[in-house]
């Protein structure tokens, strides 16, 4: 259709095109800030419409009160794994520095630990209380894995959203960012 790249972006630029994401740092921290409070609303969303399921329709099982606790893990989750930045991770230290990327890489392997233990305890609790429940009677507890699901990524998105500073050398090795 186009000979050349310059006849595509003029074919861009005049307006055929309806709208033209910049993958620049400021749009992507925008677009990621957005989903990720998506993300995180609609996990607390889907909690409670599990619980006000489970209570009001017959048939289902209200979650017990210790099912709700790896929700508040997965948001504390996600405080601490915002706590820190990605821009203090740097590609060229050793192992055993006492720098800051390595406490920062120690930070972020201990939040990925309580996040995928959250999710872990979830799955867990879901299949031992609604074991032998068939169908949609068992929406109740999978709310509860959604919404720890939800809030990890929500944690995720919005952590490797954040700008990263342009440094030497730096932009070869975290380009996935």
């Amino acid at each position: 259709m186009f000979e050349d790249e310059q006849e595509q972006e003029e074919y861009n630029c005049k307006g055929f095109v309806p709208f033209s994401i910049h993958n620049t740092p400021q749009m992507r921290h925008v677009v990621g800030s957005f989903l990720s409070g998506g993300l995180f609303t609609a996990a607390w969303l889907l909690a409670v419409d599990g619980a006000i399921l489970g209570e009001k329709w017959e048939g289902y099982k209200s979650p017990p009160w210790f099912m709700w606790i790896p929700g508040g893990v997965s948001s504390f989750v996600l405080l601490m794994m915002n706590i820190v930045s990605v821009n203090d991770i740097h590609p060229y230290t050793l192992l055993f520095d006492a720098n800051l990327s390595q406490k920062v890489r120690f930070w972020l392997f201990l939040t990925f630990a309580l996040g995928f233990g959250a999710i872990i305890a979830i799955i867990w609790m879901m299949v031992d209380e609604y074991n032998g429940m068939d169908g949609f009677h068992i929406w109740p507890g999978l709310c509860l894995v959604l919404q720890n699901v939800f809030i990890f990524s929500s944690g995720l998105i919005f952590l490797l959203s954040r700008r990263i500073s342009p440094e030497e050398g730096y932009d070869e090795v975290m380009t996935g960012f």
